[in-house]
């Protein structure tokens, strides 16, 4: 069985990391402007929770950036955010800390690396979640000069670049495309 892979390249990446990085910015000026403005009996009785949870959180922090599987500043990134969300939630502001949450995993997600796997069967497409593309919605699916272009029946046309430490034989690859596209 003939099966193809490429990671696809995420050229919306650095916005997305200067996105997190001001969203991150403005969420830990926040909380120090409410900690700041935050009464004393409040911070008192949840102190139990402050050290517990900062032990825990160096602990897995420290865990995440021995793994060395993803880029260690993302680690360290998404482990921070994550301990201002569960301040947020400490302080009893839990919808703050909810936000914070959801777009901390919106921002986990775009992180990914985008996979794109073409069999006799089927394409799976890596968006979120992932798309699965038959071969008889397509009526080309091409490489050229590491530009990938996927031409759907419905006048639907997805392009993307391949990620330059691929090694792509586009020949290869176009042959059994079109080998699958006359099926």
């Amino acid at each position: 069985m003939q099966k193809f892979e490429f990671i696809l390249k995420n050229e919306k990446k650095k916005f997305y990391d200067r996105f997190a990085i001001l969203i991150f910015m403005l969420s830990g000026i926040g909380l120090t402007i409410t900690l700041i403005y935050t009464d004393k009996e409040t911070l008192q009785s949840g102190n139990i929770y402050w050290i517990a949870s900062s032990f825990l959180l160096l602990f897995f922090l420290t865990y995440l950036v021995w793994q060395k599987k993803v880029n260690r500043f993302l680690n360290v990134f998404v482990m921070a955010s994550f301990a201002i969300a569960l301040s947020w939630v400490l302080l009893e502001l839990w919808w703050v800390g909810f936000i914070s949450l959801i777009l901390l995993l919106l921002y986990v997600i775009a992180q990914r690396e985008l996979k794109l796997e073409v069999e006799k069967e089927k394409i799976i497409y890596p968006s979120f979640p992932k798309k699965i593309i038959q071969w008889d919605n397509l009526s080309n699916l091409i490489i050229k000069d590491s530009l990938l272009t996927i031409d759907f029946k419905n006048n639907k046309i997805i392009q993307q670049y391949i990620d330059h430490k691929m090694s792509v034989n586009e020949q290869e690859f176009n042959d059994f495309c079109s080998e699958q596209l006359k099926k």
